[in-house]
């Protein structure tokens, strides 16, 4: 019952993602600057992130149960909240408690699973986690879509609403404490050293910076892809909910094939994978840039195919490395790696949409060039995530 409900979990996360095929619709429902609707993609897991880090050292002095109660109840609040709001603003409020909310069962969930699992089954795990993800990703948008045609956009937040209250009483009913009596000393006035500690680790922060920069190259896409389809394009929603599901579909795959070879291959070995793919895209996008392929929508999913596929292995292999470095703060752990991943998603973000023309150039720009970067971030790391495979 506890991995049920840790995978289940993962509908709160992933499920926020069922209304991204009506940004632009909700942006022109409420009069609203389109540029606001993409920051509530990407604000209100920030905010989240930094709560998260009270969530992570709670739960790591009194247990996970109550934290991933009280998630649960805010990620309902916040669903309810959305189905209900009356102005831009008021939706926005109610994404940030939806986040806040979603933000502590991740976390939560995380070290839920590693208080079960250690060393290499704990990396087969968090490949498992992200299929899951992965599927609830590319179904999500489309039921949305679905939903959104015959019952209006609102819908979206009333199935959530519902899939929480579910959750909610199966985590009160059947979710048992996993974590073994807290030997800290209950202060969270620790938390700001712990916190320094971690980001003085440089193993710790070269593995997370390695993690952040592929999850970037998807969030870039996830927040401007409905713009380039719908209004540049001309998808309809529909439409570009059925063809957005093909790269997330690849990630899957990615993710599959992840957890399938993470036993022979190691955690560098994936690295390896990782940046091959990164390079083929590399070489890919830039040809849609020179003009040597056209700018085709098609040609463009199939390049972000590419991507999707090749990210798991990095994302996946170094979160597991940086979680797993810190053991008496598991939970922290992962909240600071949220953290830091998501102050760089909003930077990325907002840069990028500062730049952003509705086309796809600028997007293959910057998401070119956080390739790169995390292809010399895999480079460095070869040493470590080696040794790390042999203390597994």
């Amino acid at each position: 019952m506890i991995i049920f409900i840790v995978l289940t979990s993962i509908i709160l996360i992933a499920g926020n993602s069922i209304y991204f095929p009506f940004l632009p619709l909700i942006s022109n429902y409420f009069a609203a600057h389109e540029i606001l609707m993409p920051l509530s993609v990407i604000l209100g897991p920030l905010i989240a992130s930094i709560v998260g880090l009270f969530y992570g050292r709670w739960s790591d002095m009194h247990g996970r149960r109550t934290m991933m109660l009280v998630a649960m109840l805010l990620f309902a609040a916040g669903s309810t909240g959305c189905a209900l709001s009356y102005d831009i603003y008021s939706l926005l409020g109610s994404r940030l408690i939806q986040d806040l909310g979603a933000g502590g069962v991740n976390i939560t969930a995380i070290a839920i699973a590693a208080d079960i699992y250690k060393g290499m089954v704990y990396t087969r795990f968090l490949g498992t986690f992200n299929i899951i993800f992965s599927l609830v990703c590319a179904a999500s948008p489309i039921v949305g879509a679905q939903l959104s045609i015959y019952f209006g956009w609102r819908s979206n937040f009333w199935l959530l609403l519902i899939i929480a209250s579910i959750l909610i009483v199966q985590a009160f009913c059947y979710l048992p404490e996993t974590l073994k009596k807290s030997k800290q000393p209950p202060k969270l006035s620790l938390l700001p050293r712990k916190i320094i500690n971690m980001t003085k680790d440089p193993t710790f922060m070269l593995m997370t910076l390695s993690h952040i920069i592929p999850t970037s190259i998807l969030i870039i896409f996830t927040v401007t892809c409905p713009y380039i389809f719908i209004t540049t394009y001309k998808f309809s929603p529909l439409q570009f909910s059925i063809f957005l599901s093909l790269p997330i579909f690849f990630n899957l795959l990615g993710n599959i094939e992840y957890r399938r070879g993470i036993n022979i291959n190691g955690l560098s070995g994936s690295l390896k994978v990782g940046c091959k793919s990164l390079l083929i895209y590399i070489i890919s996008a830039g040809s849609i840039l020179t003009h040597t392929t056209p700018d085709n929508p098609y040609i463009i999913i199939a390049i972000l195919c590419i991507a999707y596929f090749g990210v798991p292995y990095i994302i996946t292999a170094c979160s597991t490395k940086a979680y797993e470095i810190h053991p008496k703060d598991k939970a922290l752990s992962v909240a600071v790696v949220s953290l830091w991943r998501n102050v760089f998603m909003v930077v990325t973000v907002i840069l990028s949409n500062l730049s952003f023309s509705k086309t796809i150039d600028s997007v293959f720009v910057w998401t070119i060039a956080l390739s790169i970067l995390s292809i010399i971030l895999c480079w460095m790391s070869p040493k470590d995530v080696k040794d790390f495979n042999m203390r597994f």
